[in-house]
């Protein structure tokens, strides 16, 4: 493969129904794309959460979207159309006594460079991992 080459992997419509095949899936492609069993199960986690995030909070559906950089790593981006992220919601600590509230707290702790835009037109969410070496 070409060091340098962005390759797309992933890009679909997510609704409730489909986020368990999505993991399945998920789980096939971070072990295609030679993820460890343990980092590609994390990979699998956090875009699983961040996709329940778009759908349940922006609007019933989100677009999930993965990339690999060449040999160098994984890249999710999952967006929605809902009406953004309320102000000072971030992927800090959730508070332990919450039924809910983790997903973009575990996006962020089981990958690397969680980045979120949002506002009134909706948010996306972007993380990465690096690739294991052969």
């Amino acid at each position: 493969m070409d060091d340098n080459a962005v390759r797309l992997l992933l890009h679909e419509t997510v609704e409730f129904g489909d986020l368990s095949d999505l993991r399945t899936r998920l789980l096939r492609l971070t072990a295609a794309a030679g993820l460890a069993p343990e980092r590609g199960q994390d990979f699998a986690v956090a875009v699983h959460e961040a996709a329940a995030n778009a759908v349940r909070h922006g609007g019933g559906r989100g677009e999930v979207v993965v990339t690999r950089d060449g040999d160098r790593r994984l890249t999710a981006e999952i967006s929605d159309h809902g009406p953004g992220l309320p102000s000072g919601v971030a992927a800090a600590l959730p508070d332990p006594e919450a039924t809910g509230g983790r997903g973009l707290w575990m996006a962020d702790a089981l990958t690397e460079h969680l980045r979120v835009d949002t506002c009134r037109r909706g948010t996306t969410v972007r993380f990465d991992m690096t690739l294991d070496p052969p």
